[in-house]
């Protein structure tokens, strides 16, 4: 049975066509709002053209945003044949949505080096799965994430800083709102040989005991900031001016080796400055060291910036925003430091880490809690060979793998094909499922990392 609905401007109804009858194919088009593409006080919106195409066991879909028409059929029209000719037609690819879904990454390249996403969806970047921009496809059905936006989804990347000592700091920043946790999965052996890599954290309790009252702290640490801004303002200025005259745009990333040529030829007096100031700024902040494995759990008004050449994995809140407090480079994204404006919110006293907790720990399977945030919860799952584990997937999970080579498979009505899941592969699994099942058929551990929202 094919079924053509025409424009529709409810996706959902779309499943409820003939549900008991299988295969079908139902087609229509639906207009999708671009909210991470619209300008300020704009919608921006697109017209979709869908394809589904259902089996026992499987729910297929196609997509595209050219506005050619569907293929002609008729009542002898094979459905599965014509979903694959439409496929064909369109040159897409088919996403089933209740199985796991391989999330493709989207590099962002940064000042200090890069970000690698795998769900998030705004103008700097939409993530992909099979080519298909994930918006498109959360827009669907209601049930992928449990009735959440798709503005809300868990945002999953990658931090991987340059090894540089210099170029390779992110900035020293703190959010309001945002929630994150960094599992640290590699440590670069040249920037660090010890294997200890370092984050820069929260406040020098020394320096602290330094001063009276907080607010005496603050002031100082303020005029710091205000200090080692107003040289890094000269010099960025003199940079910038070297980086147009060799052709290079505003917003392009330079490589730290070019940088370099020019601060070489920039006034000597002025770069001791800046490193003698940047050093009395930092003198006021904390530096954790960190190994491979560790968890860092980012809460609200924590100031903190990575440093270079400390790879992490990120589970963070869909929060876009954050206070940059300092930067030892050109800030890209915006043309002033928040500190004074952010200041006096920060609570300087930063909370003793906890341990992490064991949820289940026998048998060659360890299972810890990484992250019990009112948003979110993370856990870290490790397998000796020939073991697995499994857990009820309430609304929808994202699961990354970190060691070794994870099979994965979806509980639901229909029990999904295994996947293997290789270090750093990541996929989302829908709403539609019940249960999550990682098992090791490798000769060596492996570890993943999931993470499921906590939804009222």
């Amino acid at each position: 049975m094919i079924v053509s609905l025409g424009l529709i401007t409810d996706p959902q109804t779309a499943f409820a066509i003939n549900a008991d009858v299988v295969p079908r194919c139902v087609l229509f088009k639906f207009s999708h709002n671009q909210f991470y593409n619209a300008a300020p006080n704009q919608t921006g919106t697109v017209e979709l053209s869908v394809i589904l195409l259902f089996e026992k066991g499987s729910r297929q879909v196609a997509i595209i945003n050219n506005q050619d028409t569907f293929l002609a059929f008729d009542k002898k029209t094979d459905p599965i044949a014509h979903f694959k000719t439409q496929m064909d037609y369109w040159n897409v690819n088919a996403i089933d949505l209740l199985n796991p879904w391989k999330l493709q990454t989207e590099h962002i390249k940064k000042p200090w080096g890069q970000e690698i996403w795998y769900t998030g969806i705004e103008a700097r970047g939409v993530c992909r799965v099979n080519d298909t921009p994930l918006p498109w496809l959360l827009d669907l059905d209601e049930n992928i994430l449990s009735g959440q936006s798709s503005a809300d989804i868990l945002l999953l990347k990658i931090l991987d800083p340059l090894p540089d000592s210099q170029y390779g700091e992110l900035y020293f920043e703190v959010h309001e709102h945002k929630i994150e946790v960094y599992v640290v999965t590699h440590v670069d052996s040249d920037a660090w040989p010890s294997g200890t890599g370092q984050i820069r954290y929260g406040f020098s309790p020394k320096k602290r005991a330094l001063y009276p009252t907080d607010q005496a702290f603050k002031a100082a640490y303020l005029q710091s900031v205000q200090q080692y801004q107003s040289v890094r303002n000269q010099i960025d200025g003199l940079l910038e001016t070297k980086k147009q005259s060799d052709g290079h745009a505003a917003s392009e990333v330079v490589s730290p080796t070019q940088q370099r040529q020019w601060l070489a030829e920039l006034p000597q007096h002025l770069c001791e400055e800046e490193i003698k100031c940047r050093e009395a700024m930092y003198a006021f902040t904390n530096m954790k060291p960190i190994r491979v494995g560790d968890v860092i759990r980012v809460k609200p008004l924590i100031p903190h910036s990575l440093q270079n050449g400390v790879r992490v994995i990120e589970f963070q809140t869909a929060h876009y925003e954050r206070h940059i407090l300092s930067f030892a480079q050109k800030v890209m994204t915006q043309d002033h430091w928040d500190t004074e404006t952010v200041l006096d919110k920060i609570d300087i006293d930063t909370e003793a880490e906890t341990s992490l907790k064991i949820i289940e720990s026998e048998e060659g399977v360890l299972v810890e809690t990484i992250a019990e945030f009112p948003e979110f919860t993370a856990i870290r799952v490790t397998l000796n060979p020939s073991q697995a584990y499994e857990m009820n997937i309430e609304h929808y999970g994202l699961v990354i793998g970190v060691a070794g080579c994870s099979v994965v498979s979806q509980g639901g009505p229909n029990r999904a094909k295994n996947i293997n899941m290789e270090v750093e592969q990541a996929y989302l699994i829908p709403g539609t499922a019940t249960s999550l099942k990682l098992a090791n058929r490798s000769e060596k551990n492996t570890v993943a990392l999931v993470a499921v929202p906590n939804l009222k």
